[in-house]
Order: C-alpha cells, then structure tokens, then sequence
C-alpha cells in the first residue's frame, strides 16, 4: 500500500482529542441518508462513489496514533462502499439507525462508509463520515458531487472538472495565517470574555424526573413562509444576521426555562477563508456566546445587540482554538468537571441539500446522526431550502426526558412567532403557562442556592460549618 503524508490542521486535532477521549463512541458520526425509488443504476451510484474518492485525498486518510500525522493511502472501493438487502422482519429506521451508529477509527481505515440497502423498488443510500473527516458544509459539497458524478456517467458527458484547492494547499494556508497571530492576545480576550460566568448549564436535579437512560434523543420541527420572512425583516431591522436572531431566542429560551440569567452556548465557526470555502475536510472552531439576562437587557433588542456585539469583538479572535480556551480555563479555575460548555447551537447541514439523480426520485430523510449527542442539549437548523428552516433539538436523555423535551420545543416555537410580531420586554415572557411553568421551573428545578461550582467534598464540608453538632450517619444504632 503506497502512502502520501498530509498535514493535520489545528482544528482537526481537536476533533481528533475528542475521539481520543472515547473512541468507540459515535457521537461525531456526521450522516446523510437518502431514499431512492425509480430506475437506479446500482452500478453507476458505485463508480461514482469510487471516482469520488480518488478525486479527494482527504477520503482515503488515516491518523496517526499520536493524531499529529495524516497519510492518505491507495484504496479498494469495496473498503469504503456496501450493500446489503433489507431484513423484512425489521423496520427500516431501525436498520439505518443501526449503521449510521457505527463508530470509525480515526486511527483505521476507512473513515467513510456509503451503504446501500436494497428493498422492494425502494433504495436507501447512506453516507456517513466521522466529523474530523467532513463537517456540514462538506457532506453537502459530496451530496451534490455525487450526483453530478452520476448524471454524467449515464448521460455519457465529460466528467466535470475540479478547481477546488487541495487540502495540503489550505491547511499549510492556514498555519501560516495563524503563525502571525497573537495567541496571548487571545488568551487574554477570552479569558476576560468568560470571567464570571458559568461554564455549565444547571439542569434538573430532581431523581424522580431525570431518567436512568442512556444516548440522546432528537425532535425534529419546521418553520415556514410568512413567519420566516418576519424572522427576516426583524433581522435586517437590527442590522444583524438570522443566526443572531436564532441564537439570541435559543438562549432567552433556555435561560428562561431553566431558571438561569446567565447561560453559555457554544457554537461553530467555519474557519475557511472565502478563497478555500469549497476544501473538503473540518474546519471548524467552536466559541462560547454568553446570554445574560440583567438591567441592562431590558427588551430582546437589547439581547440581540449585546450577542452581536460580542461576535464583532470576538471575531479577531476566533482564530484560538477551542481547546486552547478549555486549557487556559483550566489554568485559571481549576477542575471544570465534565459538563462545561454543555449547550451547543448550530447552522447545520440536516440532510436538506437536494441531491438529483436521472430517472430516480429522491427523498431527504431526517434521522439523527446518533445516538449519542455531543452536548447535553443542542439546538441546530438547516436553512439551505428557500422557503423552510428544519430544526433539531437533540437531548441527552439522562438530562432532560420526552416531557420536557417536547415541552422546551412547543414553548420555543410560540417564542419565534412573539419575536417576529415585534420587540418584548424580557422579564414578562414566560416559556410555560400557570402550574406547568411552577412545577418545571421551580419545584423541580431548585437551582437558586446549590452550589454549583462545588464538589461534593466542599458542599459536605459547608454543611458542617451550618450544623457542626449534627449527626452525620448512624449505623446499627451508633452514630
């Protein structure tokens, strides 16, 4: 097998620690799934998987064990593109489900999977990549390139040209543009950005409410029309972008429902200069957003204002990766125990990219991903179709359960019709009428005097300074 090195860019090697923290998880599977009924040509969908791969050396990649190395190798098609028929005595979900949960090594080969399951005049095509590989707009970028691909074989034409730049070409573009930054700058930015503020998202504590479950559950809802074109005009009114719009009531919602008037949500930057936004490949940059909910955010005008202001003053230093940000956290607070950064909000690609094929009628299918969701609670949107905005709300299920998952969407989606009839006082919107919102927000919900920032040794240690005489524990009657 003949070997080519390829350089790892920064924000792969973060994505690449992420696995290495627990490599058999498939939380960074990144999928698209397409149902195919008419005259599909089994053949030509390979061929065009085959030529796909050979044109982008990034699919035939493998880490290194220390993931500071990337070498792309010769391949077999067979390695990287299956079919299987259907099981009858299974549903088809379940038999997707189970194949797009299937974890890659990033250390093994390959890390891209095409599936084909063959069932009675109906196909089903799987892609499925591990997030270093591909990130959204990528997966999108191959959809559309398959298909062309596979047009072009049955029409007979001349296979389309590439001028894309190569992944070598921008990742060694992009260490020279961040070789001539200031990390000290930005360790000094974001450290006094997130000075004060909790890095986790206080959930529900109450055991009778939160579930034993294990994985992630995900809702899926649309908007659209006459209410997007409202979120639209509320946007340009602010002089600002939808995303803000999105990102400032995603926030308002999950302070408000949970009771707390600072949240922190992280959420991805695409790092390619404009000249290298068709590369294929994951470079993405996470940076927390902070919602906080004082007197001087009065009206949710003034919520969009603070969150666009902090993506201008951000912006220079976007570049600092984010585990440099955890690092310095660290170094700064101590332990942050596992659920900082928790709260994630995304533009994502949720299979809404249109993929044509000849004689074949082809239909998006929202799935998720995984099973197993990256944050306690994300929030993403696709908006690549004109006229409809596709939401996900993924939860895991040992933080929220199917009530009050489905609660937060119904509530979130009245709180997108309120903000695009016109601006509102903060301190007035409830997410929840009456009794629902008592018993979520507050009899289940008693954050206001724990500890959060506490270890349990510490809280044992406050309580006998409160109650220095008191029993601690009896056993067979002796203290």
């Amino acid at each position: 097998m003949h070997y080519k090195e390829l350089p790892v860019s920064i924000y792969q090697k973060r994505f690449w620690l992420e696995w290495a923290r627990n490599p058999d998880s498939s939380a960074y599977n990144v999928s698209a799934v397409y149902k195919f009924q008419g005259a599909l040509r089994k053949d030509v969908l390979k061929q065009a998987c085959h030529l796909l791969i050979t044109r982008h050396e990034l699919f035939r990649s493998q880490f290194s064990d220390d993931g500071n190395h990337n070498c792309c190798a010769s391949f077999n098609i067979d390695d990287f593109y299956f079919e299987s028929v259907l099981d009858s005595a299974l549903s088809v979900e379940s038999q997707i489900i189970s194949l797009l949960n299937l974890p890659f090594s990033l250390t093994g080969f390959p890390l891209l999977r095409f599936h084909l399951l063959l069932g009675k005049n109906t196909y089903y095509f799987l892609i499925n990549v591990q997030h270093t590989m591909l990130d959204g707009r990528s997966l999108a970028i191959i959809s559309r390139e398959i298909s062309k691909i596979y047009n072009a074989l049955i029409s007979g034409k001349v296979l389309f040209s590439s001028n894309i730049p190569s992944l070598s070409e921008y990742i060694n573009a992009e260490a020279e543009l961040i070789s001539k930054k200031n990390p000290e700058a930005a360790k000094r930015f974001w450290r006094k950005f997130l000075k004060g503020m909790p890095l986790s998202v206080a959930l529900p504590g109450n055991t009778n409410f939160v579930s034993n479950a294990r994985g992630s559950e995900a809702i899926f809802f649309e908007i659209n029309g006459s209410l997007i074109d409202r979120l639209n005009c509320l946007a340009s009114l602010n002089n600002t972008t939808r995303f803000v719009i999105l990102l400032a009531l995603y926030g308002l919602h999950l302070a408000k429902f949970l009771n707390q008037m600072q949240v922190l949500i992280s959420y991805p930057k695409d790092m390619r200069p404009k000249k290298y936004k068709k590369v294929l490949g994951c470079f993405i940059n996470n940076l927390p957003a902070k919602v906080i909910l004082n007197d001087e955010c009065v009206c949710f005008s003034d919520l969009i204002k603070a969150i666009s202001l902090q993506r201008q003053q951000s912006s220079h230093f976007s570049w600092y990766p984010l585990m440099s940000i955890i690092r310095d956290q660290r170094e700064s607070r101590g332990d942050l125990g596992r659920d900082y950064f928790g709260v994630g909000f995304s533009q994502a690609n949720l299979n809404m990219t249109p993929v044509f094929l000849h004689g074949v009628e082809v239909h998006n299918m929202k799935l998720p991903w995984s099973h197993q969701a990256i944050y306690q609670l994300g929030m993403q949107y696709d908006d690549s179709l004109e006229d409809t905005i596709l939401f996900k709300f993924e939860y895991q299920k040992n933080k929220f359960d199917s009530f009050m998952a489905c609660s937060f969407v119904s509530s979130f989606k009245e709180l997108l019709q309120k903000a695009s009839i016109g601006d509102f006082i903060l301190e007035d919107y409830l997410p929840l009428a009456g009794k629902e919102y008592q018993k979520l927000i507050y009899t289940w919900n008693c954050l206001s005097s724990f500890p959060v920032n506490k270890t349990l040794s510490q809280r044992f240690e406050d309580q006998v300074k409160l109650s220095p005489d008191a029993l601690a524990l009896v056993f067979e009657g002796v203290p």
